[in-house]
């Protein structure tokens, strides 16, 4: 579907109303209005929501062998890999839930509350729940992804204050204030945390830096790409398309491969005894994909043809006991297939069996595909940073702090001026001003010369 302006039904009329009943500058005015309300329905315009997709009925369906299985798999390989190379750059948003379970007491003040701040949805409490607490985050997820540079950034946002759940009573609290709003970018070469809240002191291993205020200052954090993404609470879509750390095609590709004696002859067993694949037919097309680990897990994997062979759940059990569960709905984008709401549980160990211990929601707000971005999104000029401010940098065991003259230098060159304490890159700043200001010159530009037009006509036609 292609990204069109929705004109209204009454200004169609206009292309059918004859030339001399209406003006030059009525059209002119016409169109002015609706350019610019057009952007709101930007995205409606070229994203179709898919219908939520139904589960997969076992009573329907058949199981595949032989050369049957391995093209089934080979096709839902080129179905998925098609979809992901179909997207090169991605923005958007997602409004999300993250539901995470911790031990011990609810920290910080909190007051009671039982609807304020909490979203709806069963979570397990009581004496059978376990002990400790569920913490409870509202908020909205912005993201850039491009894929041609391997670079992604999202910025993390709470919008209502914290909730937490007493466990074993069951009492609904809040804090007065949001959660930590965290920028996380990820590169090919390193990883980048910023907690826009959150201050630290001196660091012992590092030489004190004078710009930091005794109560602490904030830091931005540089890791390497896989100690920070293995953080659960970091906000990635591409793993909306992902389980165990790769694509679901390359995991269909690896059992494809496998069945034509490319992993060897464990390999070839292993596809033939411990892989199922299902097809059911009607009313639309839908494969699952079960696996029977030596380890007595199960994994079972739904791919619907009505979007595009994508994944709509996906569930693994441990002794039919599940460990984890995702369900995804989908909306079509420019012919590409991506996550409309998201829904995941993770389930861990404890001495009274598996309790869930991560539960995270996701609906998309907004999308824009295959656009060029822009390689400062992947940088630290995302984070208004302020002069003195510090970043530690895990992957070389080095201390530094920003200077907008210089960008980041090491503690030990760093030499503090008590006068540019708290100043902000003011030449980002001047930037956005300037590029604000000329927005409204010819806003208003426009707007004068349109009033003294139609002052003139009125002057010549009365």
């Amino acid at each position: 579907m292609k990204n069109t302006i929705l004109v209204p039904t009454w200004a169609q009329s206009l292309r059918t109303t004859p030339w001399s009943r209406v003006s030059h500058l009525r059209l002119f005015a016409v169109w002015c209005a609706l350019y610019c309300t057009a952007w709101t329905y930007s995205v409606s315009s070229f994203a179709q929501q898919v219908s939520p997709v139904s589960d997969f009925a076992n009573g329907d369906a058949r199981e595949l062998s032989g050369d049957e299985k391995r093209q089934a798999l080979k096709m839902l390989v080129g179905q998925l890999r098609g979809n992901d190379e179909l997207i090169q750059t991605w923005k958007g948003s997602y409004n999300f839930t993250d539901r995470f379970r911790f031990e011990g007491s609810i920290p910080g003040n909190k007051r009671e509350n039982t609807s304020e701040s909490l979203p709806p949805g069963e979570i397990p409490t009581g004496e059978s729940a376990g002990s400790g607490y569920w913490e409870i985050t509202q908020g909205i997820a912005e993201f850039s992804l491009d894929k041609t540079i391997g670079s992604y950034h999202v910025f993390y946002q709470p919008q209502k204050p914290l909730g937490f759940i007493d466990i074993a009573t069951g009492n609904r609290y809040q804090w007065e204030t949001f959660g930590d709003s965290i920028h996380w970018i990820f590169t090919p070469e390193h990883s980048l945390e910023f907690d826009t809240k959150h201050t630290s002191g001196q660091f012992s291993d590092f030489v004190k830096v004078a710009s930091v205020p005794p109560t602490g200052g904030r830091v931005v954090h540089r890791r390497t790409v896989e100690e920070t993404a293995s953080l659960s609470r970091v906000f990635d879509p591409r793993k909306f398309f992902h389980a165990d750390g790769s694509p679901y095609w390359e995991y269909c590709e690896f059992i494809a491969g496998a069945m034509e004696g490319k992993q060897g002859e464990d390999g070839v067993t292993f596809a033939r005894e411990q892989i199922k694949i299902l097809v059911q037919e009607f009313p639309h097309p839908m494969y699952k994909m079960v696996t029977d680990h030596r380890s007595g897990r199960q994994t079972e994997i739904i791919f619907d043809g009505r979007v595009g062979f994508n994944v709509i759940r996906w569930q693994r059990t441990n002794q039919s006991k599940s460990e984890g569960e995702r369900r995804i709905t989908y909306r079509e984008v420019s012919g590409s297939f991506i996550p409309e709401s998201f829904d995941i549980t993770i389930y861990t160990q404890s001495a009274g069996g598996l309790i869930p211990s991560t539960m995270r929601s996701a609906i998309l707000q907004d999308v824009e595909l295959n656009r060029p971005i822009s390689a400062a999104e992947f940088g630290t000029d995302q984070f208004n940073l302020s002069y003195g401010e510090r970043m530690l940098d895990k992957i070389n065991n080095r201390l530094m702090v920003y200077d907008k003259n210089s960008g980041f230098i090491t503690a030990e060159e760093f030499v503090f001026d008590p006068s540019r304490l708290g100043i902000v890159d003011k030449t980002r700043e001047g930037a956005t001003r300037s590029r604000s200001l000329i927005f409204l010159l010819i806003a208003n530009g426009t707007i004068i010369l349109v009033i003294v037009g139609y002052m003139l006509y009125r002057a010549k036609h009365t």
